[in-house]
C-alpha cells in the first residue's frame, strides 16, 4: 500500500515547498528536515550516479520546477557536497544555503545566484516579489539506501512569486481531490503534481486541533460514503487514514501543527493518476 517511490517523491515535494516558503519569509532554520554550475541538461546530474532518471517537470501551486531522481553508492554527504557546489558564492556575501543532516538522510536548499550584482537582484525582488530575481532555487533530499544513497534533486524554473503561490488568507492556487470532502475549517496550502505522471499531493491547514480534526474529517468522509480505516502509526501527533472509494484510494495524513492540523492527501493505488492530468 505504501509505495516507497510515491512517498519519497511526496516527501521531497513537501520539504521543498516548505523550505521555499521559509526562505521567502526569512524563517529558515536548522529544523528544515522537520518539515560545476550547469544550465538545462545535465542540470542537477550527479557524476557518481549508477542510475539516474531524466529531468521531469514538477508543478507546485502553479510554479514549475525540474526534478531528477537517482541512486549512487556514494555517501549522503558526497551527494550533498556535489549539489551544493553551484550554489557557493564567489563573493564576500554569505552562501545562500540551508543544510540539515540526520543519520539516514540529508536535506539542502540553496540559491544559484544570477549574474547581476547582489544589490540589483535584491531591488528586483522587492519590486516584483519574485524569488527568481535572486537566482535559481535548488533543493536536494538524499536518503540512505541498502546500496548507498537515493536522492531527489529539484530546481526552480521561471517565476516564483511566493505571495501568489502561498496566500496567507485564502486557498493557494490548485484544486481539491475530486469526490473527497474538504477537510474541516481548512484552507489549501499546496497542490503538487508531476507533469504527465503521479503523484499528486494536496495539503491543507485546519484551524482545528489534531483530535478534533481527525474526528470531524473521519465523519465527513464516512458521510460522503467513503470507507475510512486508520493506519497504525508510532509517530506522536500524527494519524494516517486510508480512504477508499471503489477502486480509488487515498492516504490522508493528519499531523499536529501547534494548535492547528496539517492535512496532506495523496492518491495511491488504482486511480492515482486522476489528478495528474490537471495543468
Amino acid at each position: 500500500m505504501r509505495s516507497p517511490g510515491l512517498l519519497n517523491a511526496c516527501g521531497a515535494v513537501a520539504a521543498a515547498t516548505a523550505l521555499l516558503l521559509s526562505i521567502a519569509l526569512g524563517q529558515v532554520h536548522a529544523g528544515g528536515l522537520e518539515l560545476v554550475q550547469s544550465i538545462g541538461e545535465p542540470l542537477m546530474a550527479y557524476a557518481g550516479a549508477t542510475h539516474e532518471e531524466g529531468l521531469r517537470t514538477l508543478v507546485v501551486n502553479g510554479a514549475r520546477f525540474r526534478m531528477r531522481t537517482g541512486s549512487t553508492p556514494d555517501s549522503i554527504d558526497a551527494v550533498m557536497d556535489a549539489h551544493a557546489e553551484p550554489c557557493r558564492s564567489h563573493t564576500l556575501a554569505p552562501d545562500p544555503m540551508v543544510r540539515t543532516r540526520r543519520a539516514d538522510q540529508g536535506f539542502m536548499g540553496c540559491i544559484v545566484p544570477r549574474n547581476e550584482p547582489l544589490l540589483e537582484r535584491i531591488r528586483a525582488l522587492d519590486e516584483t516579489q519574485d524569488l527568481a530575481a535572486l537566482g535559481e532555487l535548488r533543493f536536494l533530499w538524499a536518503m540512505q539506501s541498502p546500496t548507498g544513497t537515493r536522492y531527489v534533486a529539484i530546481a526552480s524554473e521561471g517565476e516564483l512569486k511566493v505571495p501568489a503561490m502561498f496566500p496567507a488568507d485564502r486557498d493557494a492556487p490548485g484544486i481539491d481531490p475530486p469526490k473527497l470532502p474538504r477537510p474541516p475549517s481548512a484552507r489549501r496550502l499546496i497542490t503538487t503534481w508531476q507533469k504527465d505522471l503521479d503523484p499528486v499531493l494536496v495539503s491543507y491547514l485546519s484551524e482545528l486541533p489534531l483530535a478534533e480534526a481527525i474526528r470531524r474529517y473521519t465523519s465527513a468522509l464516512s458521510t460522503a460514503g467513503l470507507i475510512v480505516e486508520r493506519v497504525p502509526t508510532q509517530v506522536d501527533g500524527e494519524q494516517t487514514l486510508l480512504v477508499r472509494d471503489g477502486t480509488r484510494q487515498h492516504l490522508a495524513i493528519l499531523a499536529a501543527d501547534h494548535d492547528e492540523t496539517l492535512i496532506s492527501i495523496i492518491p495511491v493505488g488504482e486511480g492515482a493518476t486522476e489528478l495528474a492530468g490537471v495543468r
